[in-house]
């Protein structure tokens, strides 16, 4: 059977003597620090990288766990420092390590820090194929490459684009045109075993996770006389199997980039309805119900994600030739502009929280072409993200070629 091993990123936290024993006695494992062989403070540390946790009262029989994951191996160095050897593992915010010596136990909670990785679209060695990288902008690395094997036609170039993390970080699903024409595709984190799961001969575009990873919802122009006369795009969503398709909108207009609410009743997407610009709207997820409109301005509307908490919706509005990040109440109110002088911004998304800071990822032109940029945004405790400071943006990904469409994992 093949591993796979899977990049997560950790921070170095340091710890202090006698954290969290649950047992009292002087002959006690204690763990006093933890560090990784990166050589940074902050650096990946991919399955099979060792972690240093120094302390006392360490025996031969120490297991090491991070967070509900068990060690791959544990070499006893002495009784006061431990070798562990990670597994690939898929967690957010503080990561509790723990250290038992017989039946005697120690916690270190907080111990490391996940940082999430940002998928995107790249044109930087050739074609378009999807990238991965550390929310630093380190590490980056590409996960397709011609991964799907030779293209129907000679002289077609395959392009990979649009990727989105599932909600468990272990999968990632993405546009690709292989057979010919854009369909959507699952594959490992890194890219492992692609399966294509809607196999037509429509556009199938913007792909994206249900929250409990169970479905994928796309816009599509697959015909049908009766549900969807002009082929225009439409919502539709199926199994992550690539079972049970299921159409959600009905409608002779362009519907697209639809993305789940946080506790997957309810989905975000894009409609040209009026044929002059594009608003938001929201439907139900299970049968495209309950339909209402959230934006209805004369400028276009575009990109929406809901906030992790559900109440907002962050989104990208076109105004007097410029591109700005705004969010709006899920029921269409309180409209609230989050920069001003980005220009040409669009695919934003939340990352994870980290220390309570609030980031978002988005691309934007710099120098003629896009690039992944993040900003730190606050909220307040009726808004959950209130404005932004312009001041933080910084480019992440700063290539010479077209870099877009990020994704943070989980």
């Amino acid at each position: 059977m093949r591993i796979f091993f899977i990049t997560i990123v950790f921070l170095f936290f340091p710890l202090l003597a006698g954290c969290g024993n649950s047992t009292t006695g002087e002959n006690l494992p204690k763990i006093l620090s933890i560090s990784t062989n990166t050589g940074k403070p902050e650096g990946p540390v991919s399955g099979g990288t060792s972690v240093t946790i120094t302390g006392i009262n360490f025996g031969h029989d120490s297991e090491v766990f991070f967070g509900e994951n068990q060690a791959a191996s544990v070499t006893f160095q002495n009784s006061r420092q431990l070798l562990a050897t990670t597994r690939p593992v898929f967690l957010s915010g503080r990561v509790t390590v723990t250290v038992t010596t017989g039946s005697q136990i120690d916690v270190a909670p907080s111990a490391f820090l996940y940082t999430p990785l940002v998928a995107f679209s790249s044109n930087r060695t050739g074609p378009f194929d999807i990238f991965t990288m550390a929310i630093d902008g380190t590490e980056i690395k590409k996960i397709t490459n011609n991964a799907l094997g030779d293209l129907p036609q000679p002289d077609l170039k395959e392009i990979n684009d649009v990727p989105a993390f599932s909600p468990d970080g272990k999968e990632i699903v993405f546009e690709s045109n292989k057979t010919g024409n854009r369909e959507i595709f699952i594959a490992g984190r890194t890219g492992t075993t692609p399966t294509n799961l809607t196999q037509n001969a429509a556009a199938d575009n913007t792909p994206s996770f249900s929250p409990d990873g169970n479905f994928i919802v796309f816009s599509s122009n697959r015909h049908d006389p009766a549900s969807n006369p002009t082929s225009d795009p439409e919502i539709f969503r199926i199994k992550r199997d690539g079972t049970a398709l299921q159409q959600l909108t009905f409608n002779t207009s362009r519907e697209f980039e639809p993305a789940y609410s946080p506790d997957g009743t309810r989905i975000v997407f894009v409609s040209e309805r009026n044929r002059l610009d594009t608003d938001l709207y929201i439907i139900d997820s299970a049968d495209g119900g309950n339909e209402i409109q959230i934006t209805g301005s004369p400028e276009n509307d575009s990109s929406p994600t809901f906030s992790p908490d559900g109440t907002q919706i962050l989104f990208v509005r076109e105004q007097n030739n410029a591109k700005e990040l705004y969010a709006v109440k899920n029921d269409g109110t309180n409209l609230i502009q989050l920069t001003l002088g980005q220009a040409n911004v669009s695919d934003p998304a939340f990352v994870t929280q980290r220390d309570n800071a609030l980031n978002i990822v988005f691309s934007k032109e710099a120098a003629a072409k896009p690039e992944i940029f993040i900003i730190t945004c606050r909220g307040s405790s009726t808004f959950f993200v209130l404005s932004c400071d312009e001041t933080s943006v910084k480019n992440l990904s700063d290539h010479v070629n077209t870099d877009n469409a990020p994704s943070p994992s989980p």
